[in-house]
Parts: structure tokens; C-alpha cells; sequence
């Protein structure tokens, strides 16, 4: 799934547009350990993002680490492809990647 962003360039360029992968990533994870149990040497696991997907999202709201700038629109409903769930979507995979490296520190 792809979708754009003002933020991030001029409506219809690539720049503008935000890339979220999470059936893929589930498919993935799903299969990483399988794999490792197989015998399979996979790498780079390191390397994959966090899901962008309710339950990330909402623990980091949950959390405080994001708010709404404006609170009214809690109480309203959006299309996943409006600006304030792909920029939350987009935050939820940024917040899931600096945890995860701030893990990866903590454990060596």
C-alpha cells in the first residue's frame, strides 16, 4: 500500500508518496523462524521495520510518544488513506525502529 503525504513533496510526485508493506512484513515474519529451524541462515533481520498497523500505532499513542495536534479529530473516523493515519502509520514504523535499535544497544 502506498500513499501520499503533503508533507513530504508536491501532490502527484513520487517524493509525496509513503510505502507501508504489512501484509508482506507479516508473511515475513511469519516465516523467518520456520526458515532458521530449517537450517535456513537469514539475514538482515535486523534490517526489517516495525508493522505500521493498529495495534503499534495505537500503543504509541497510547504511550504519549505521538498526540494529535488536534484533539477534535479523535472522536472522528478516517480513511486509511487520509493524512492523519499515514502519518501516524508512518510515525508508528519510525518510533518501531529507534526501540528497536535502543533494544539491540541494551541486549548487545
Amino acid at each position: 500500500m502506498v500513499w501520499p503525504h503533503s508533507g513530504l513533496g508536491p501532490k502527484g510526485s513520487t517524493e509525496s508518496l509513503v510505502p507501508f508493506h504489512k501484509l508482506s512484513q507479516w508473511m515475513t515474519y511469519s516465516l523467518i523462524e520456520p526458515l532458521q529451524e530449517a537450517g535456513i541462515d537469514i539475514q538482515g533481520v535486523d534490517e526489517l521495520t516495525g508493522l505500521a498497523e493498529y495495534r503499534n500505532g495505537g500503543l504509541i499513542l497510547d504511550r504519549g510518544l505521538i498526540e494529535l495536534r488536534d484533539p477534535s479529530l479523535a472522536g472522528h473516523t478516517h480513511s486509511p488513506s487520509s493524512e492523519l493515519v499515514v502519518e501516524w502509520r508512518a510515525l508508528t514504523v519510525h518510533f518501531l525502529d529507534q526501540s528497536a535499535d535502543q533494544i539491540r544497544k541494551s541486549l548487545g
